[in-house]
């Protein structure tokens, strides 16, 4: 749900890390909450990762 890819390097310990997933905001959720806003449509494309 965060869309963190899965080999995402998560630095340390276990509470760490869940605090970092916590505070995260993930950018496809920040994109359809702003969207509206600025006028803007998204698609899956807008957040594809360069290889």
């Amino acid at each position: 749900m965060q869309t963190f890819p899965a080999d995402y390097p998560w630095a340390g310990n276990k509470g760490e890390q869940f605090a970092q997933i916590g505070n995260a905001v993930p950018p496809r959720f920040a994109a359809h909450l702003l969207a509206p806003y600025l006028g803007a449509a998204f698609d899956s494309d807008d957040f594809a990762l360069a290889a």
